[in-house]
């Protein structure tokens, strides 16, 4: 038995490699028997093209990656006896709500990025029915941190501190943040977890300004002047918070943002 886990050169994916992690052998794309997936084996799902805009540039592409992949996957896992399916999704999926969202709120995707997620969930669920002890939907929230992509929130607050002339919009916009490392460990904590609940929360139950973590981040480079250039304002999604409630009854801990210590 092993831990197999696919998107380990990714954002938060590259952080698992800290551990006994075996790379998912096949492209997600390209999908034969061969795989290394075998009976026993703990596998975490966390390649993807990931984010709106990226998805919107080939939707036909982001689908067969996001989601037929996906199936493909679910059935060669239930084929080869597998332990677990670690699938990490999005907070996105969640319909927009002014309180921290729980695992069985409504769902009501907001972009074109949710609505593949939510897609992949519904396969999984319906492929791991008999059995959904084996299956665990992992919807992570806002990731945050100076090592993450430029078309991301930090790629954004990077441009602030290179570039004089960069504004930020919708610093009013309150998320709950993790860095890529914090959801990379608790990710792995809960496949090597023995626990029952299907769908679970990555999230801190805090929520913080883009205004404030834009400004916690640059502090904590010495750059006390940036942040000015944060415009206040909200998106159409002013608020997503999650409660981390089932996710500390298995870390046993409760998380925060690193920049918010």
């Amino acid at each position: 038995m092993k831990l197999v886990a696919s998107g380990l050169t990714g954002t938060i994916g590259v952080y698992l490699n800290a551990y006994n992690v075996s790379p998912l052998s096949q492209r997600l794309n390209l999908l034969t028997r061969s795989v290394n997936l075998e009976k026993g084996d703990t596998y975490f799902h966390l390649a993807g093209i990931v984010g709106a805009a990226k998805v919107k540039e080939n939707i036909e592409l982001a689908r067969d990656i996001n989601v037929e992949s996906v199936k493909r996957l679910a059935n060669l896992s239930r084929e080869r006896e597998i332990g677990r399916f670690i699938y990490v999704s999005t907070s996105h999926v969640y319909k927009k709500s002014n309180s921290n969202l729980n695992e069985d709120d409504d769902v009501d995707p907001v972009n074109l990025y949710a609505e593949q997620k939510l897609a992949a969930e519904e396969i999984l669920k319906d492929a791991f029915s008999d059995s959904p002890e084996q299956l665990t939907i992992l919807r992570v929230f806002s990731i945050l941190g100076w090592d993450t992509k430029d078309f991301t929130l930090g790629g954004a607050v990077r441009r602030l501190s290179e570039d004089s002339s960069f504004t930020l919009d919708n610093g009013d916009d309150v998320r709950d943040f993790l860095t890529p490392k914090q959801a990379a460990s608790a990710i792995y904590k809960i496949g090597t977890s023995q626990h029952v609940e299907q769908t679970i929360n990555v999230c801190t139950g805090s929520g913080l300004s883009i205004s404030e973590a834009a400004q916690k981040m640059l502090f904590s480079k010495g750059d006390f002047t940036s942040f000015s250039r944060v415009n206040g304002g909200v998106s159409d999604i002013p608020r997503v918070v999650g409660n981390p409630r089932v996710l500390e009854g298995i870390l046993k801990q409760s998380l925060r943002w690193e920049y918010a210590k």
